[in-house]
């Protein structure tokens, strides 16, 4: 998975905690939320961290993403390869995902992160709060 960001975009540092969502599947264990993509495992309550890599190659993941990319020119943007890849709000994980469960996520005050006009968010830093 990854997010478009426009070339030159420096990253957000968060003031606050930022509540974000990502959609899977519910497991036995309600403690855990395993990423449909990536399949990285989640372990609730605790902080995961990564360190976001870039590409220049279009890798984004869903239509509404690749719409706004294709629309503004592929040329200007970056992608963002690793990190954790969220939505901003429930209604964006909707518009394209329709199956799966939405749980709740915090980007931590402090933490780097990159947004779009598509309400995509990217961060490197994430704990997963709760499913939904």
């Amino acid at each position: 998975m990854c997010t478009a960001i426009l070339k030159g975009q420096k990253p957000l540092i968060a003031e606050k905690d930022i509540i974000v969502y990502k959609a899977s599947y519910k497991e036995e264990n309600e403690n855990i939320f395993t990423s449909m993509f990536e399949r990285y495992r989640y372990l609730k309550e605790n902080l995961h961290r990564a360190e976001m890599t870039f590409t220049n190659d279009f890798c984004v993941s869903d239509r509404v993403e690749q719409d706004y990319v294709e629309d503004r020119g592929e040329e200007n943007f970056l992608f963002v390869k690793k990190g954790f890849h969220s939505f901003v709000s429930i209604e964006r994980i909707r518009k394209e995902y329709s199956g799966g469960e939405v749980a709740e996520f915090i980007i931590p005050k402090g933490s780097k992160y990159y947004s779009n006009e598509c309400g995509n968010i990217v961060s490197n830093a994430i704990i997963f709060n709760e499913w939904l």
